[in-house]
Order: C-alpha cells, then structure tokens, then sequence
C-alpha cells in the first residue's frame, strides 16, 4: 500500500490518513517536505511515540522547536517516550 501512496504536500489530511501505513523513513521524508504550519499541524495531531519517532534524529534546537508547540501533559508523554537515558536532555531543552 505504501507504494501507492502519491505524496501531496497540500494535503495534511491525506497524508494523515496513510500515515499508519508508512515506514518511518517515509514519514520523516513526507513530514519534513510539508510547509511549516502543516508539519506543526500534523505533529500535533500524532501520538507521543510517533513525534518522538520524528524528533528522534533531530538536532536539539529543533527537538525544542517541537516540544514547545505541545501542551503541557502532552510534552510529559513526549518526554517520556524517549529512552530513559536520553530524558533528562530532552526535558533540558524545555528550560532553554
């Protein structure tokens, strides 16, 4: 199915409806080729496990980027989706 899949970078929507059927290499491609707004869009729209999926590869200045567009308890799940050796320097990036 994932072959199928025509990406649009006008379409949020239609990329969130494929979303489960793509690999993570795919997902990081088509989120990172959305226009900014979309991508936030989107990122707000996925799971703890699937951001941390997105922001995993990240320089932490952009890790922060994305974090702080999360609410309060969704940066705790965030957060706590990362590898517990890796919390601490994510939750640092909040007081940056």
């Amino acid at each position: 199915m994932e072959e199928d899949f025509d990406f649009d970078p006008s379409s949020v929507s239609a990329l969130q409806a494929q979303w489960p059927e793509l690999d993570i290499e795919r997902r990081r491609e088509y989120f990172f080729r959305l226009p900014r707004p979309d991508a936030e869009e989107l990122f707000l729209s996925l799971s703890a496990d699937q951001q941390m999926e997105l922001a995993a590869f990240l320089l932490p200045n952009e890790i922060r980027s994305w974090v702080r567009l999360l609410e309060l308890d969704d940066a705790a799940d965030f957060i706590q989706q990362w590898p517990v050796e890796q919390r601490d320097r994510v939750l640092g990036l909040l007081d940056d």
